[in-house]
C-alpha cells in the first residue's frame, strides 16, 4: 500500500496521556499510516501503557538512542530511566523488535523514518540543511534514491523542509 498521508509522532518519553491524545487526534485526521520516530522508553508515566498504545493503533515505529541504551544497560542513572525487568514481556518484546530504520512506499517513492540519520540514532539533521546534505546522504547510501522524504526524530525541534527534491522532517 502506497501511503498518502501520515501522521508523526516524535520522541514519546513514556508520556502515555500525551500519546493517547496525539493518537486519537491523528485518527481524527485519517491518515493513512502514524509513525513513531523513537524514543519510547525513559518518561514519567507507563512505558508498558506507551508500547500497548502503539500497538493497538498500528503505529510503524523505529527505535531511538534510549531504546538502545536501555537495551544495552547504559545511560540508566539519568532521570526516568527505564529499568527493562519492570516492563512487561509484551513490551520488552515490541521494543526490541523496532528497527533502526524503515522505508515506506508513498504516493511518489518512499519515505525514511529513522530516529537519527540513518543508522546513527544520535545524529542530529543540521539546523540549516542545503542541497549538500542531501546529494552526500544519497551519494553515500545512507538514503535511498527513491526517498521524497526523510522523517527523523531526536533533536526534539519540528519543522520541515524540501531540499533538493526531498521533504526533510524533525
Amino acid at each position: 500500500m502506497r501511503h498518502r498521508r501520515i501522521g508523526i509522532i516524535g520522541d514519546v518519553h513514556g508520556q502515555a496521556r500525551r500519546l493517547a491524545k496525539a493518537l486519537d487526534s491523528l485518527r481524527d485526521q485519517s491518515v493513512d499510516a502514524i509513525v513513531s520516530v523513537g524514543d519510547i522508553v525513559d518518561g514519567p508515566e507507563s512505558i508498558d501503557e506507551c508500547c500497548d498504545l502503539l500497538i493497538r493503533h498500528h503505529v510503524i515505529a523505529v527505535r531511538g538512542n534510549h531504546e538502545r541504551w536501555m537495551f544495552n544497560g547504559q545511560m540508566r542513572s539519568l532521570p526516568d530511566a527505564t529499568s527493562i525487568t519492570f516492563l512487561r514481556r509484551r513490551s520488552r518484546d515490541f521494543l526490541a523488535s523496532l528497527p533502526a530504520i524503515r522505508v515506506l512506499p508513498v504516493v511518489g517513492g518512499m519515505v525514511m523514518l529513522s530516529h537519527g540519520v540513518g543508522e546513527d540514532d544520535m545524529r542530529e539533521l543540521p539546523r540549516r540543511p542545503d542541497k549538500r546534505l542531501v546529494t552526500t546522504l544519497r551519494r553515500c547510501a545512507v538514503v535511498p534514491s527513491s526517498c521524497v522524504a526523510i522523517i527523523t526524530g531526536h533533536s526534539h525541534r519540528r519543522g520541515s523542509i524540501r531540499i533538493a527534491g526531498t521533504i526533510l522532517v524533525e
